[in-house]
């Protein structure tokens, strides 16, 4: 059974302990969720077909990080469910290396790439992928219609790499969730200094952009007179 779950473990988001992968689902249906506090809420852990049955014809796309091990899984549930072109999946691997394991499986859905700098990630690598090379094979291989870029300082090699991504007309997704993700532009300075963090990631180019605090962003997007999809 696919659920909806961070971790590989139960431990940091609800009140159970263990491997997911060693646990029933009977079990983790006796589990409830932790909020932002790490207090107890009254949320049970949902499978991904309850949530795909809940986003259903609604206008709500579903990113599915951490999905890149089960496209497989993901595709035929999607498919059961109807809701393929509600999904946005993401992932590290190279264009040849996706290429080769999934075929043209993605055709009818929106994957998306992670772009990291070549001194930066929080995944294992085995070997660095020049960041520019790597959206040049993407685009080549998949056009993706858009990619997650990881800026982690500000520099004239990131500068490139966005414009890079502008001219293969794809949009520029740029994660506000801490400060190593958009070069020290995140939600907590956001908060009281919006136009210098959100703004500085809009002028970077970006269409979309990752939040935990979606309200305040909203605010400050209707108070510029900019259009908005939450």
């Amino acid at each position: 059974q696919l659920i909806v779950m961070h971790d590989s473990r139960l431990d940091r988001t609800t009140n159970g302990k263990g491997e997911i992968a060693e646990t029933s689902l009977e079990d983790i249906r006796k589990l409830f969720l932790k909020n932002g506090a790490n207090m107890l809420t009254r949320e049970k852990v949902p499978t991904l077909e309850e949530v795909l049955h809940f986003i259903k014809g609604k206008r709500i796309m579903l990113n599915l990080d951490k999905s890149w091990n089960f496209l497989d899984e993901v595709k035929e549930m999607t498919d059961k469910t109807g809701t393929t072109e509600q999904i946005i999946l993401k992932g590290n691997k190279s264009a040849q290396e996706l290429k080769k394991e999934v075929g043209n499986k993605l055709d009818q859905m929106v994957y998306m790439p992670m772009v990291w700098p070549e001194d930066y990630s929080i995944y294992k690598r085995d070997k660095v992928l020049d960041p520019e090379q790597y959206v040049k094979d993407f685009h080549q291989l998949f056009a993706p219609v858009a990619y997650e870029v990881i800026i982690k300082d500000d520099t004239a090699k990131a500068g490139q790499l966005l414009a890079l991504i502008k001219k293969t007309h794809a949009l520029i997704w740029i994660n506000a969730l801490w400060p190593e993700l958009c070069a020290g532009h995140d939600d907590d300075l956001a908060i009281d200094h919006p136009e210098e963090n959100w703004g500085w990631i809009i002028k970077k180019g970006a269409a979309i952009i990752q939040t935990d605090r979606p309200e305040a962003l909203i605010r400050y997007l209707k108070s510029k007179n900019r259009k908005y999809e939450d």
